[in-house]
């Protein structure tokens, strides 16, 4: 914002120099004028005269506002290299610096350590439950067995045996 403000005010004072050099120009022709009248010089002088002044005017301008732009462009240098200096000094100091504390790095290790405590004490009581479970359905499994073994015994038993006729105990 600096650059801006310096801008304007260096046009403000350009506009005032102009107008200066204006009402010089007009005080050089004004002269002139009553000069000729005086000593009636030719017009070709007058004329001359204003051209030459008008020339210096410009050349005048020109001048200053080459002034004005090296002020400028040597202040724009000037802050440029300010702020490249600071920067620089700020992106080195946060390159050394750790962007994350360690006390988030040390609390996320252990935090995957806790998890994996948990998993492993998870596993301890999932197999405990497995072993209950095994051992509780292999006695239903030997239990069931003689079951088996008595519904297998039954109906050996009716294939083996002659087949009564219904109707022959009927007869008797």
């Amino acid at each position: 914002m600096l650059h801006g403000e310096q801008l304007h005010v260096e046009r403000e004072l350009g506009a005032h120099k102009v107008v200066r050099l204006r009402r010089a120009e007009e005080s050089v022709v004004a002269r002139a004028v009553t000069r000729s009248d005086r000593s009636r010089e030719p017009v070709g002088a007058l004329r001359t005269g204003v051209t030459v002044a008008q020339a210096l005017t410009n050349q005048k301008l020109v001048l200053d506002q080459i002034s004005a732009l090296n002020t400028t462009t040597a202040g724009v240098i000037d802050s440029t290299s300010e702020m490249l200096k600071n920067q620089t000094g700020q992106i080195h100091e946060q390159a050394a610096s750790s962007t994350i504390p360690l006390e988030t790095l040390q609390r996320a290790f252990q935090n995957v350590y806790d998890t994996m405590d948990n998993i492993d004490t998870f596993k301890l009581k999932a197999l405990e439950n497995m072993k209950t479970t095994v051992n509780s359905l292999s006695g239903e499994i030997e239990k069931s067995k003689g079951y088996i073994a008595r519904s297998e015994g039954q109906a050996k038993a009716q294939l083996e045996a002659p087949s009564e006729n219904p109707l022959t105990a009927l007869e008797e």
